[in-house]
């Protein structure tokens, strides 16, 4: 990720405070914990992403929006193979 240990796991403790992740004992090392996304934070995301994507289809048409997001894709698989390289 680019960022020591200390930076993360004070990034993971922030979030746990704010209820977006919980921490759990990794059942297969007992000295680290898994971190999970709280199920509602991802659920309460998704409900803003449609609204979002709702308010753009609305603004610049479907024909463009699904334009966008096959150029995004485009996108992801250009970088993909770059990251492969």
């Amino acid at each position: 990720m680019g960022i020591s240990k200390q930076a993360l796991a004070k990034s993971v403790d922030e979030l746990e405070a704010m209820g977006a992740v919980e921490k759990i004992p990794d059942p297969l090392d007992g000295r680290a914990n898994l971190v999970r996304l709280n199920p509602r934070v991802f659920l309460a995301g998704l409900d803003a992403l449609r609204e979002i994507e709702h308010s753009f289809r609305e603004e610049i048409g479907a024909k463009r929006m699904d334009a966008f997001f096959d150029t995004l894709l485009d996108l992801n698989t250009f970088l993909d193979k770059q990251e492969e390289s």
